[in-house]
């Protein structure tokens, strides 16, 4: 768990040293990129509150709860690459907050992963079984 919640800091980290570049280079995202991490950003928030019960609760209805967030978070940067990559071709932002844009959003799905790692240890602590969904 500390090297899970240690790597989520890591990454953290990283953004805030993608903000900071982008702000010096003047070149922001465009409304559309903002609203999509943000909704990203609002997946990864609920999933954070449910990681935050599972774990202190030892909630096993709660993992399979964070288990769809989980699940979220990686459609959404799925989903978030292809548009941009799409408004980069059409030259509707810059090639250097194009790359940030994708290192955020890949740096914000990791956070998620290892956010998952902590809920997911929950298993050691408890006999309840444990189901994991798979989807496709």
């Amino acid at each position: 768990v500390v090297s899970d919640i240690e790597r989520i800091g890591d990454y953290a980290e990283n953004i805030c040293e993608y903000t900071e570049r982008l702000i010096k280079a003047n070149t922001p995202f465009s409304d559309s990129a903002k609203a999509e991490v943000c909704e990203m950003n609002n997946a990864i928030q609920m999933l954070y509150a449910t990681t935050i019960r599972v774990f202190n609760k030892l909630d096993v209805q709660a993992l399979m709860q964070a288990e769809t967030y989980e699940s979220l978070v990686d459609d959404y940067k799925k989903n978030l690459t292809i548009a941009h990559v799409a408004r980069l071709e059409e030259g509707k932002c810059s090639a250097e907050s194009g790359a940030v844009f994708l290192s955020l959003v890949s740096n914000m799905e990791r956070i998620a992963d290892h956010m998952m790692n902590v809920a997911k240890s929950i298993t050691a602590y408890t006999k309840t079984p444990v189901i994991h969904t798979i989807t496709a």
